[in-house]
């Protein structure tokens, strides 16, 4: 099948939010073209960059989006151009392409190395060697081409809150699984039941796969459906990695499936967005643990 590229140059400062608009405006399929490396992301690199590969940092990052040929593409390219330009992220150049779909598919491995969260969680691409020490979770994962790879703030931030607050033998629900990486760490800590929900058909394929390279079959479910309409139990963890507005949207929900005294931790939430998260909290008699903060991106940990 060929797919429309559009080719979005912007600053690299814009990044964040840049990616948090897409998502906002429903484009998920988009790959971040950025082989540069900083010397932070140098320092995480387990399995490294041949050096000839390894860029001086850039100013400027390309983002690929990806759109069939039965979509309404002029209409979506305007409303895109207006968004970014609503939110005063300067597109540097706009460019137009068309690419085969296996290209796409498989190009972004080249730059999909392992890399490590915190002390203990190390993230590795299942076509990947790594020799894991012995305090080392290793968590195998092959996101697919847009359900999530674990690079991302907010899943850091999520990762690290689940190390927090996951105890053995605990049950935990995985809002918006998408690749389940999220899901596999949880059962990583010892959690002896997960489940994880996501609405994307292609996502939960991705997941269960995972699932199994992790050999965490036998504690994570992953199921198809809309938010937490599939769900008829109580959890002591319940975590939901998604958007602000659909986090406002499930908190007087989540109150159903979190036990008393159990957790929920909420992410994928930009600065801009954090309040109306907290207002809603507040209104359903939440009590905020903790926010922590990454660069533009928030991630709320409360309980009930």
């Amino acid at each position: 099948m060929k797919w429309i590229e559009l080719q979005l140059t912007i600053k690299h400062s814009d990044l964040e939010i840049a990616t948090a608009l897409l998502y906002d405006f429903g484009i998920e399929e988009f790959q971040i073209m950025d082989d540069s490396i900083t010397d932070d992301d140098r320092k995480a690199m387990y399995v490294g960059y041949v050096e000839d590969y390894i860029k001086p940092y850039s100013e400027e990052v390309m983002i690929k989006c990806y759109f069939n040929q039965q979509a309404d593409f002029e209409s979506i390219h305007k409303q895109v151009l207006a968004t970014f330009n609503d939110y005063y992220v300067p597109i540097l150049v706009s460019d137009i392409a068309y690419t085969d779909e296996e290209d796409w598919a498989h190009k972004w491995k080249e730059f999909f190395k392992p890399f490590k969260i915190g002390d203990r969680i190390v993230v590795k691409p299942i076509w990947e060697i790594y020799e894991a020490t012995a305090d080392e979770l290793i968590i195998e994962i092959d996101p697919g081409m847009a359900f999530g790879s674990g690079t991302h703030e907010t899943t850091s931030m999520c990762a690290l809150a689940l190390e927090k607050v996951v105890k053995l033998n605990d049950h935990v629900l995985d809002v918006g699984c998408g690749s389940a990486i999220l899901s596999i760490i949880a059962a990583k800590y010892g959690a002896s039941e997960v489940k994880g929900i996501d609405i994307d058909a292609n996502a939960i394929k991705i997941a269960k796969e995972n699932v199994a390279h992790n050999k965490v079959e036998a504690i994570v479910e992953i199921c198809e459906g809309d938010l937490l309409t599939q769900v008829d139990q109580r959890y002591d963890v319940v975590v939901a990695n998604i958007l602000a507005e659909v986090i406002v949207l499930i908190i007087p929900d989540v109150i159903h499936v979190l036990r008393t005294g159990g957790v929920f931790i909420a992410s994928g939430i930009i600065k801009e967005r954090k309040e109306i998260v907290l207002t809603a909290l507040l209104q359903y008699d939440y009590q905020v643990l903790e926010v922590v903060e990454d660069g533009d991106w928030i991630t709320i940990i409360s309980t009930r």
